[in-house]
């Protein structure tokens, strides 16, 4: 059986900048240049 490797990924911290932006959508003129993929 095969199986595909996942990277890391951290789907809470990844629905928070969602629903922060859906809250705030300005928000991502602040953050864009922050995050990154390791944070998630």
């Amino acid at each position: 059986m095969y199986s595909e490797k996942l990277p890391p990924h951290d789907i809470d911290a990844e629905e928070a900048v969602i629903g922060s932006l859906l809250i705030d959508g300005t928000a991502i003129y602040r953050i864009a240049t922050l995050l990154q993929s390791p944070d998630f």
